[in-house]
C-alpha cells in the first residue's frame, strides 16, 4: 500500500490499534467503576462475539501501520460495519443486556455519544484511506508484469547455430563448432561474403561497394 501522507495514515493505524485494544480490555473493567454494568461471562459465546469487532479494528490498524494492501480494503469494510452498527443503536428501544441496570446517563453515553463518535470517526477513516492511500496491487491477485522490451527478451533467450544446432552467443559472428557465419553479409556486386565486422562503414572490403545489412539469422 502506497501512502500519500505517511505521518497521517500511520497515526490513523496506531489509533486503530489503540482503539481496538481499548474495546477489548475496557468492557472487562466497566463493572469495576460503572454501577449496574454487567459484563458477559468469561469466554462465553456472547463475549467472544463481542470481541470480534474490536479484533477487526485492531487488525486493520496493524495492516495500515505495516502498509499492507489488504488493510485498505478491510478498512472500508470495517467502516461500513461500524457505521451500520452505530446507526442501529439509535433505533434500539430496549437497552443492551449489560446496560439494563445502569443509570440513564450511562445509557445515554453508550447509546448516543459513542455511536455518534463511531460514525464521525469511521467516515473520516474511510476518507483518509480513500484519498491518502493507494493500492499497489489488485486485492484479488498480484499486479501483472509490464511487457519487457524486446531487446531484453532477445538477450535472455538462448541462440543456436542453424547449421549444427550448437548453442552460440548473440555476440558471436561465427559458430565456434562448425565455422558457419552467424552474422554475415554478402556483396551483391562481387559476391564476397564475410562477417559483419569486416564490412567497415557498410562497404565491401573487396570492391568497396555499399552493402545493405540483412536481418541476422541464428
Amino acid at each position: 500500500m502506497k501512502l500519500k501522507n505517511q505521518a497521517l495514515i500511520i497515526f490513523t493505524g496506531i489509533f486503530d490499534i489503540f482503539l481496538g485494544a481499548c474495546l477489548i480490555v475496557l468492557p472487562r473493567l466497566f463493572p469495576l467503576f460503572i454501577s449496574g454494568y454487567k459484563d458477559y461471562a468469561i469466554l462465553s459465546e456472547a463475549m467472544l462475539i463481542s470481541m470480534a469487532y474490536p479484533f477487526l479494528v485492531l487488525l486493520v490498524g496493524a495492516g495500515i501501520v505495516f502498509k499492507k494492501d489488504w488493510a485498505r480494503v478491510l478498512g472500508f469494510f470495517l467502516a461500513f460495519i461500524a457505521v451500520i452498527n452505530a446507526v442501529t443503536e439509535f433505533f434500539v428501544i430496549k437497552p443492551r443486556p449489560e446496560l439494563v441496570n445502569t443509570q440513564p446517563s450511562v445509557q445515554y453515553v453508550f447509546v448516543i455519544l459513542i455511536p455518534v463518535f463511531t460514525i464521525v470517526y469511521f467516515i473520516l477513516h474511510t476518507l483518509l484511506l480513500l484519498f491518502f492511500t493507494k493500492q499497489e496491487a489488485p486485492f484479488w491477485g498480484s499486479e501483472p508484469k509490464q511487457n519487457e522490451p524486446m531487446e531484453q527478451v532477445f538477450r535472455a533467450a538462448e541462440h543456436y547455430c542453424a547449421h549444427c544446432t550448437k548453442t552460440v552467443s548473440p555476440a558471436d559472428e561465427v559458430c565456434a563448432e562448425c565455422g558457419a557465419l552467424l552474422k554475415g553479409l554478402r556483396c551483391k556486386k562481387c559476391k564476397y561474403e564475410d562477417v559483419v565486422s569486416k564490412f567497415k562503414q557498410g562497404r565491401c572490403p573487396r570492391c568497396g561497394n555499399v552493402v545493405v545489412k540483412k536481418p541476422e539469422v541464428f
